[in-house]
C-alpha cells in the first residue's frame, strides 16, 4: 500500500482556524462599533422629526396672515411629550421644549421671531437642538 500525500493534515486544519478566529477578533469590534453608531443615528433622526414637526406646527399656527398671529401668543416656553405629540414608536421617551424669545419695544411689524426647539431623552439629556425663525404679524 502506498501511504498518499493528498489534501490537509490535522496541523494545517488547525493553523487555518487558528488564523480566521484572529480575523474574525479583528472585525468584531468594527461591528459593535457600527452597532453602537446606528442606534445614536436612529435616535437623532426620530428627535429631528419630532423638532421638525414641532416647528411645522408653530408656523401653521402662528402664521403671518392670520390675524391672531402675535409674539405674545408664542408660549415662552413649552413642552410636550413624544406620546402626547403622537410623535411615533421611535421617539418613545422623548420631550420636545420650545423656547422664543420675543423683542421688547417698539418693533418693525412683522416680527421674526427666534424659536429654539430641544428635544430630550428621558434622562433630560438633549438629543438635538433645532433652531428657527417664526415671523409674527404683530409683538
Amino acid at each position: 500500500m502506498m501511504r498518499s500525500d493528498e489534501g490537509f493534515s490535522l496541523v494545517e486544519v488547525l493553523m487555518s482556524m487558528f488564523l480566521l478566529g484572529l480575523m474574525a477578533l479583528a472585525v468584531l469590534p468594527l461591528a459593535i462599533g457600527a452597532t453602537r453608531t446606528s442606534v445614536v443615528n436612529r435616535d437623532v433622526v426620530a428627535a429631528t422629526a419630532f423638532a421638525e414637526s414641532r416647528i411645522a406646527l408653530l408656523r401653521d399656527t402662528y402664521r403671518i396672515d392670520a390675524t391672531a398671529s402675535t409674539c405674545a401668543g408664542l408660549p415662552a416656553t413649552a413642552s410636550i411629550s413624544a406620546a402626547t405629540a403622537g410623535a411615533g414608536a421611535a421617539a418613545v421617551g422623548m420631550t420636545a421644549t420650545t423656547t422664543a424669545v420675543c423683542p421688547t419695544g417698539s418693533v418693525v411689524k412683522p416680527v421674526s421671531v427666534p424659536v429654539l426647539v430641544t428635544v430630550t431623552d428621558a434622562s433630560g439629556a438633549a438629543i438635538v437642538s433645532v433652531p428657527t425663525i417664526v415671523r409674527v404679524a404683530m409683538p
